[in-house]
């Protein structure tokens, strides 16, 4: 492959924006691609300026001189640290009031646009890393000159989300979020983020397919185990306190830990100058700021800037490695590069100013490195701190978990970044790609439309892939439209919020409303798609019938969603519909079932099989994950303790699910498990009595995500399923299931869990005996390959590529 990386941060400069960039070249070139750095020679504005990383064999590194207006002024006068303090300033002055900023950075994209240009003929990838705004940009250009370059846009900050844009006037923030969409959101074929908040914003706001790389740590690991291997101690001298890096006043603040010492040392719990903050770094000026404050001189020492490796050293030598964030909402997803470097250290991490759910906390929580505190828990900052400068406090809560950490090497991250690019560009997954249909002279054609047809949005497994799908990456590659054929129910609110267009028909079950038919016509004749996709049964013969009436050649695609176990048990509108599916079924151009099961049993009553596939369910298995806190604060509220087992249903009370299969088999297994109980969470399950206090009824919840967290095993009693949304969502969880044989079920589940016969109580209670005679590690054993099986073969990216693979062969038929 041969592959441009656009980045302004490379060595030189001395900053740790610069690795990323950096190790891409390295690990890439070394795997075997061409590799290509654009980069900006670097400016006095710049410094430091003695970031001293080796030359990189075989990668081509083109460094593009430009002018600016510092440029202009004496060398001299630039380097005055009041200089640059007033240019920031008034450049974040412009940035909130005016939405623009004049950054003299800005004016190297129109310098390597020439050279940009001739580069994009000649590769095949183009990946820019954000910041500054201007590495996209040219990244952009590049893409128009040549449509069939692949353009990753990468982000370590965010654009038009960034928290330096808080307090800014709202237009203002419109416009610059205009420049990233009509940029990023118009021309990027995929987008990379370091942390999952951003993964979120970044998905919602580009509609793009977007994957998290995290930043990392250059250390191999071996020399990762002999930091953990060294025996973690205190100084004999003055407690040390390390930080590194840049200060930022609103942002990141050491006021709450220099606080918590004044107050220690007023109450004469510590002497003067026996616990110092070191501070590291170019610009410290708010720091120098509070040395002047008599009583924070005493614990501050500012070390200036130092070459890397004395940096790292200092961390190493540290007692504890100070971590300053914002605990602000806007700074949820802020994953900095230097948070892995102190996390490799081997040294303690006190953490001030952000929140244990952000993703900080989370990184710190999970490989075991660090403690955290918001700028508001001054007590706890003090207390804790005093236990650990006398005794050993914050060292007993620092236990790193070496599988964790090992994960955010540099090498492993930049490799796994190569295996993408490599399936997206080497294996030629059109998929992946956006259909852009630019012309020649640069002007981007209308998109291929897609009219979704559906019978109902309520709360239901189709309705709730459609909507996945929709807001997962389809709309983007696509211009989507969906008409109901009842109301909008609960996921047309959400889908009009995410920008896509609705219609409701309001049409009834029970009748077939002209007006309805009428209005469905209308519809289609003004906005007339280039696919028409049907969505369930009714949804289908709906589809049929648009596609007759549509005003241009359409093509026409099914969705089947329903296994038939109980076909026989239907009513008769119900058996009739399929019936007269199955008379119609080589009218579409495809026919999707989402089950294996489903595809056989509506083969063997006549659907045909001559053009029909399969595409499971996908799963966001960044939503539905497990998660120990939440856990922990659900049981909490459901006053739930630690040593009871508990048993998760979700879903609908209706006949097919079969709940006084569940209850039944839920009494009989109670009677040998004092510590169970089950929590049955749906709409209409209030219709089911029962007297046993060990089931808690908690309706219809939109938070159902968060309290399957809560559960240690899932069960489904159904009757009769397609491809069953829950198990995989429970699974994705870390739930081992307990299922009846029904649709898929069995082969989602595989030998992750345990099936039983359908309509069976007793062999359900059998299944879940087998399953609470389990160990809480067995069970959480089973949970971690459930949810390996689910990121593995049903994950959301995966089968949503399955889908704009389907529609663009559709579309390729008349080319």
């Amino acid at each position: 492959m041969r592959i441009v990386i656009v980045t302004y941060n490379w060595p030189p400069r001395n900053s740790i924006s610069t690795h990323r960039p950096y190790s891409w070249a390295s690990y890439w070139s070394k795997k075997g691609a061409k590799v290509t750095v654009l980069t900006a020679e670097k400016q006095t504005f710049d410094e430091p300026l003695d970031m001293a990383l080796p030359d990189l064999e075989g990668v081509n590194v083109i460094q593009v001189p430009y002018v600016d207006l510092f440029n202009l002024l004496p060398i001299k006068l630039v380097k005055f640290p009041f200089i640059l303090n007033i240019a920031k300033k008034i450049k974040l002055w412009q940035i909130r009031n005016l939405g623009i900023s004049w950054d003299p950075r800005k004016a190297w994209s129109l310098a390597a646009a020439s050279i940009a240009a001739r580069l994009a003929m000649k590769n095949d990838i183009v990946v820019s890393t954000f910041g500054p705004s201007s590495a996209h940009v040219i990244a952009c250009k590049m893409k128009k000159i040549n449509p069939s370059l692949f353009w990753v846009a990468d982000y370590r900050d965010l654009w038009s989300d960034n928290p330096n844009l808080v307090g800014s006037r709202s237009g203002r923030i419109d416009k610059i979020r205009r420049d990233e969409i009509s940029t990023v959101g118009a021309y990027a074929d995929c987008v990379t983020a370091v942390s999952e908040d951003m993964v979120q914003k970044l998905s919602k706001l580009t509609k793009k397919k977007v994957f998290k790389f995290t930043n990392g740590f250059d250390i191999d690991e071996k020399t990762l185990k002999q930091n953990y291997k060294k025996i973690t101690y205190k100084s004999k001298e003055a407690f040390r306190i390390v930080y590194t890096g840049t200060i930022y006043q609103n942002a990141r603040d050491p006021k709450p830990l220099l606080e918590a010492l004044v107050k220690l040392s007023d109450k004469k719990k510590l002497l003067s100058k026996t616990v110092t903050i070191d501070f590291y770094g170019s610009r410290l000026d708010y720091i120098k700021e509070l040395s002047e404050i008599s009583k924070y001189s005493p614990f501050i020492r500012i070390m200036g800037h130092v070459s890397r490796e004395k940096a790292l050293q200092a961390q190493r030598n540290a007692d504890l490695l100070l971590l300053l964030e914002s605990s602000n909402e806007e700074s949820r997803g802020v994953l900095t590069g230097k948070i892995f470097e102190y996390i490799a250290s081997g040294r303690p991490i006190i953490c001030i100013g952000s929140r244990l759910d952000f993703e900080i906390g989370q990184t710190l929580f999970k490989t075991g490195s660090g403690t955290v505190f918001e700028k508001n828990e001054q007590d706890k900052i003090e207390k804790l701190l005093i236990e650990t400068i006398r005794g050993n406090g914050l060292f007993d809560k620092y236990n790193p978990k070496f599988d964790e950490v090992v994960k955010f090497s540099r090498e492993k991250i930049a490799n796994q970044y190569f295996d993408m690019l490599n399936d997206f560009v080497t294996k030629k997954i059109s998929s992946s790609l956006p259909i852009l249909n630019i012309q020649s002279n640069g002007e981007i054609k209308t998109l291929p439309t897609i009219t979704h047809i559906i019978t109902g949005l309520e709360r239901g497994g189709a309705e709730r892939s459609l909507y996945n799908l929709l807001t997962n990456g389809l709309e983007g590659p696509f211009k989507n439209r969906v008409i109901s054929l009842m109301s909008e129910g609960y996921y047309g609110p959400l889908l009009k919020k995410a920008g896509i267009p609705l219609t409701s028909l309001n049409m009834s079950r029970r009748l077939i409303n002209p007006k309805a038919l009428w209005n469905l016509r209308a519809e289609l004749k003004k906005n007339p798609p280039d696919i028409i996709q049907g969505w369930m049964h009714p949804g289908n013969l709906a589809a049929f019938l648009g596609a007759l009436i549509s005003s241009k050649k359409t093509k026409l695609a099914w969705n089947v969603r329903l296994s038939l176990e109980i076909f026989k048990e239907m009513k008769i509108k119900s058996r009739t519909t399929i019936r007269f599916g199955a008379w119609l079924s080589k009218s579409p151009e495809r026919i999707i079932y989402n089950s294996s099961r489903a595809r056989l049993q509506h083969r063997d009553i006549g659907f045909t099989d001559k053009n029909d596939l399969l595409i499971p369910n996908g799963f966001i298995t960044t939503k539905w994950a497990p998660n120990k806190i939440k856990r922990q604060q659900i049981r909490s509220k459901l006053l739930i303790n630690k040593d009871t087992k508990v048993l998760g249903y979700v879903g609908r009370g209706d006949a097919q699910k079969d709940l006084p299969n569940l209850f039944n088999a839920f009494n009989k297994v109670s009677q040998k498990h004092s510590n169970i109980i089950l929590v049955a969470i749906g709409r209409n399950l209030d219709k089911y009595s029962s007297n046993s206090e060990r089931i808690k009824f908690l309706g219809e919840r939109s938070d159902v995500h968060d309290l399957m967290t809560s559960f240690d095993l899932f069960c489904l009693s159904s009757r009769a399923e397609g491809f069953p949304n829950v198990i995989g969502e429970a699974m994705a969880s870390g739930l081992p299931c307990v299922t009846t044989d029904v649709g898929d079920a069995k082969n989602i589940v595989g030998d992750t869990g345990w099936v039983a016969q359908p309509r069976n109580a007793d062999s359900l209670a059998k299944c879940l005996d087998a399953a609470f005679n389990c160990s809480n590690n067995e069970l959480k054993y089973r949970g971690d390959c459930a949810r390996e099986r689910i990121v593995k073969y049903f994950s959301m990216p995966s089968i949503r590529d399955k889908y704009i693979t389907l529609y663009q062969s559709l579309i390729d038929q008349d080319y």
